[in-house]
C-alpha cells in the first residue's frame, strides 16, 4: 500500500521489499537503476534497527560511486499515512533530506551511551574500524577510514601535547589552552572566544541563536542550511529551522511553536538552557541584534574552523597522490579560505 500510495502521488519509482528485510541481491538490482538509491525506513527504534541492518549489509558491496541514502519518516507515520496527512510535498522534504550512508553509520554507532570515557571512545573507534573494514573496495575503504577518523577528531578533538618544561621534561599535566578574553562587546563570560570547547555547545549556541532571533535567518540561513551537525537530533533541528525561514510572521515564539509541532520540544530544551547563555550571552533573546550578528558570526567562524583543516589535510593527501590540476586548485582554493578564517579568527582575539 506505501508503493501504491507513493505511485498515485507522484513517486514512479518506489518499490517494496514484500515484507522481508532488504537483501544483497536487492541491492545489486537496485544499483542497476541508480547509484545511490534512497531507502526509506520508519522514524521508530524498528526503522532504526532495519537501517542499521540495511547499512551492514551495503557496506561490502559499496564501489567508487555506488552507494546508499537513508530517509527516516516522522514518528508514527508510514508512506501512506504521511501522503494522505501532509501531501506530496512533506514526501518530497523526507526523500531530499536522506542521509548519506558514510553519516547513517555514524549517526548509528554514536547514538547509544555518551563516549565520554576513555574506554567508551576506544569502542567507539573500535566499532567504526570494524564499519570501514567491512567494505571489500580498497579505494572506499580508505574513504570510511578518512571520513570517521575526522569525524571523530571534530567531536573529541586531536591529541593534545603535553607541555615541555625548560629543560626539555614534562611539566606533568596535558593542558587545554587557557580561555581567552570575551568577545570585544560582550560581557566578561559571555563572549564565545575562550568559552565554547565543544562542538556541542557551538551548535547548541548558533541554534538558540537565530531560534531567539529568527530575524537572522535572512542572513546566515545558506550557511546554517550548508552545516552538517554531527547530532543527529541537532541536526534535523537544524534543517527544520531553515525550512522554517519562509513562514510569514515568523517570530522567535511563532518558530518556537512551530517547531515544538514538529516534535523538536526536546531538543529546543536543550538548545535554550541558561548554560548556553551563560558560554555565549548575546543568543539570549533581549540582546540587539548587531551584537547577536557578530557573535553568530564568530561562533560560526570557529565551528568551521576544525572543518576546514579536515578539509585542507584531505586536500594535501590528494595532491600527494596524484597531482593533478583539480587537486591542485582544490587545496590552494581551501587553503585560502582557512587563511581568510583564521584572519579573522585573530581578530575575533584581538
Amino acid at each position: 500500500m506505501d508503493v501504491i500510495a507513493l505511485d498515485q502521488s507522484g513517486f514512479g519509482n518506489a518499490l517494496a521489499p514484500l515484507g522481508t528485510a532488504l537483501t544483497e541481491d536487492q541491492m545489486m538490482e537496485l544499483w542497476r537503476h541508480s547509484p545511490e538509491p534512497v531507502l526509506c525506513f520508519d522514524g521508530d527504534d524498528a526503522g532504526l534497527r532495519a537501517a542499521h541492518l540495511a547499512a551492514g549489509r551495503a557496506l561490502p558491496l559499496l564501489k567508487p560511486g555506488r552507494s546508499l541514502r537513508f530517509a527516516l519518516l516522522p514518528p508514527g507515520e508510514d508512506p501512506d499515512s504521511l501522503l494522505r496527512k501532509d501531501g506530496a510535498e512533506a514526501m518530497a522534504k523526507v526523500i531530499e533530506s536522506a542521509t548519506p550512508l558514510a553519516r547513517m553509520i555514524w549517526a548509528l554507532e554514536t547514538g547509544g551511551p555518551v563516549a565520554d570515557t576513555p574506554e567508551r571512545r576506544a569502542k567507539l573507534r573500535e566499532r567504526l574500524e570494524a564499519r570501514a573494514n567491512a567494505v571489500r573496495d580498497s579505494k572506499v575503504r580508505d574513504e570510511y577510514r578518512r571520513y570517521f577518523d575526522r569525524r571523530y577528531e571534530a567531536v573529541f578533538g586531536p591529541p593534545q601535547r603535553p607541555f615541555i618544561g625548560a629543560r626539555g621534561g614534562f611539566a606533568g599535566a596535558w593542558r587545554r589552552p587557557a580561555p581567552g578574553p570575551a568577545a570585544p562587546g560582550f560581557p566578561p563570560g559571555e563572549g564565545v572566544r575562550g568559552r565554547v570547547e565543544s562542538e556541542e555547545i557551538l551548535v547548541k549556541t548558533l541554534l538558540a541563536t537565530v531560534v531567539n532571533h529568527p530575524e537572522l535567518l535572512d542572513e546566515v540561513g545558506e550557511e546554517l542550511g550548508s552545516a552538517e551537525f554531527l547530532a543527529p537530533g541537532l541536526d534535523k533541528l537544524r534543517q527544520a529551522v531553515v525550512e522554517s525561514a519562509g513562514l510569514p510572521g515568523l517570530d522567535s515564539d511563532a518558530l518556537k511553536s512551530h517547531l515544538r509541532d514538529q516534535g523538536f520540544g526536546g531538543e529546543l530544551g536543550a538548545v535554550l538552557r541558561s548554560e548556553i547563555y551563560q558560554h555565549s550571552g548575546f543568543a539570549r533573546p533581549e540582546t540587539p541584534l548587531d551584537t547577536v550578528r557578530r557573535g553568530w558570526r564568530e561562533a560560526f567562524g570557529k565551528y568551521q574552523l576544525p572543518v576546514l583543516h579536515a578539509q585542507v589535510r584531505e586536500a594535501e593527501q590528494a595532491v600527494a597522490r596524484d597531482m593533478t590540476p583539480e587537486n591542485q586548485r582544490r587545496y590552494f582554493d581551501l587553503k585560502k579560505r582557512l587563511y581568510e578564517l583564521q584572519s579573522k579568527a585573530r581578530e575575533w582575539i584581538g
